[in-house]
C-alpha cells in the first residue's frame, strides 16, 4: 500500500448507499436532497445519523425544523435522486423538478417520498458540529417498507451513469 492524502482513501469507499432526505425549510416549505452520507447509530432505541455540509441550503432548514425522513429509494428513481443532489432546494422545487410524490408522514411533520422502499421518521436527538459538516443524530420515530420496490440505488462514483441498483437479500 501507498501512503496518500486522506481525502484520496474516503472517496474511495463505494459503493455507498444513496437516499433521499426531507425536511421543512426555514420559509415553511417541503425541502428534498439527495444524501450518501448516513448510517445506523443505535438499534436500541433505533438511531440513525445524517451529515450535511454547513453550506448547503438543507442544513439550515434542518436546523430550525430538527425532524427529517430518510427516504431509501429503489432503482427506478435514480434520475430524481441526480436532480435532487445537483440543484439546490434554494433556488427551486425540488418534488415539482424532480417529479417526485410526497406521502404524509405519521408522526414527523416533514414529508416521506412515494416510491421509496424504506422510509425512517426521524427526530434529532443530538447535532455535532465535525469540520465542514454537522452529524445529525436522530431517533426514528416511525418506519415504513415497501416490499414490492425495485433493488435500492447505490452510488458507486460521482457521475450519473454511477448511480446503479444492488439487489440486497430480502
Amino acid at each position: 500500500m501507498k501512503q496518500v492524502e486522506p481525502v484520496a482513501a474516503i472517496t474511495r469507499y463505494y459503493p455507498l448507499p444513496t437516499s433521499l432526505v426531507t425536511t421543512v425549510d426555514p420559509a415553511g416549505r417541503d425541502n428534498l436532497l439527495t444524501v450518501g452520507w448516513f448510517m445506523r447509530a443505535s438499534i436500541d432505541p433505533v438511531m440513525v445519523v445524517i451529515s450535511l455540509g454547513h453550506e448547503r441550503y438543507s442544513y439550515h432548514g434542518l436546523l430550525a425544523c430538527r425532524e427529517f425522513a430518510l427516504c431509501l429509494p429503489a432503482q427506478n428513481l435514480a434520475e430524481a435522486v441526480w436532480y435532487c443532489g445537483t440543484h439546490s432546494g434554494r433556488h427551486a422545487d425540488k418534488f415539482a423538478a424532480s417529479g417526485l410524490k410526497k406521502l404524509p408522514a405519521k408522526v414527523i411533520r416533514p414529508v416521506l417520498v412515494a416510491g421509496a422502499a424504506v422510509a425512517m421518521e426521524c427526530r434529532v436527538n443530538r447535532v455535532v458540529e465535525t469540520g465542514d459538516h454537522t452529524l445529525f443524530v436522530a431517533d426514528v420515530v416511525a418506519a415504513h417498507m415497501d416490499e414490492s420496490c425495485p433493488p435500492l440505488l447505490f452510488d458507486f462514483g460521482s457521475s450519473k451513469a454511477q448511480l446503479k441498483p444492488i439487489l440486497l437479500h430480502t
